[in-house]
């Protein structure tokens, strides 16, 4: 994944594709402390598969200190663009 890829996904996570999973899953894979890669791959993940998206919740929660902040991330209409 590209740096301005990246940012663009953290700016608006909710103009995410499908193929932003693959390259977040790649990145967590190089980068297994980068919490924003596992939170990104969780929100990707909600908007395009249910199998995935219950895997990362359950590794993610284990590897964001807030999970209050995670819950609100997650059921934000904002953040995927549905409200």
């Amino acid at each position: 994944m590209k740096q301005t890829e990246l940012i663009q996904l953290i700016s608006t996570p909710y103009k995410s594709i499908y193929g932003d999973m693959e390259k977040l899953q790649e990145l967590k894979k190089q980068f297994p402390f980068f919490q924003s890669a596992h939170m990104l791959l969780t929100l990707v993940s909600k908007k395009y598969d249910s199998g995935i998206y219950q895997d990362t919740l359950r590794k993610t929660a284990i590897t964001i200190p807030n999970r209050a902040r995670l819950y609100s991330l997650l059921n934000s209409t904002d953040v995927m663009g549905s409200g």
